[in-house]
């Protein structure tokens, strides 16, 4: 009797911890949130704006420098990418950004637009910092603030 009491516990609370892991573990916690961030690299410096925006301007935009934010279903951003080299700006247009693994809950969400360039919110790790990833070059952009 005292074997199958043991087996029974053990078995329980084996299902409990799995439980407990996949209700904490596995969720997307890297939300968008809104600010100005820049950095510099080999002599560029590049700016990222992010503003909250309604559903209907989100409609209205037409997957141009727009984002849903998939970690917090009911927020939608815009997005103003830009650069400057000796004082002239050079934009880039994100086009419909999407979460590049939207079946995955254990991975951070990072989005990837039309022209596989990244825009990653990396707030879990490091607070108020996005990555952008541009031609295949990683920019690590900060909070003006920091």
């Amino acid at each position: 009797m005292k074997k199958i009491t043991c087996l029974i516990v053990a078995f329980v609370f084996f299902v409990g911890l799995c439980l407990f892991s996949s209700c904490t573990v596995n969720k997307k916690t890297n939300y968008i949130f809104e600010g100005s961030f820049v950095c510099e690299k080999d002599g560029v410096v590049y700016y990222l704006e992010i503003k909250e925006i309604n559903e209907e301007s989100y409609s209205e935009r037409d997957g141009f420098n727009v984002v849903h934010d998939v970690v917090n279903n009911n927020k939608y951003y815009e997005l103003s990418f830009y650069w400057m080299i000796e004082s002239q700006k050079e934009t880039y247009n994100f086009i419909n950004l999407k979460d590049s693994h939207p079946k995955t809950n254990g991975l951070p969400v990072f989005y990837v637009d039309d022209n596989n360039n990244k825009f990653i919110p990396q707030n879990i790790k490091a607070p108020n910092k996005y990555t952008v990833v541009l031609n295949g070059v990683y920019l690590e952009l900060e909070d003006y603030k920091s």
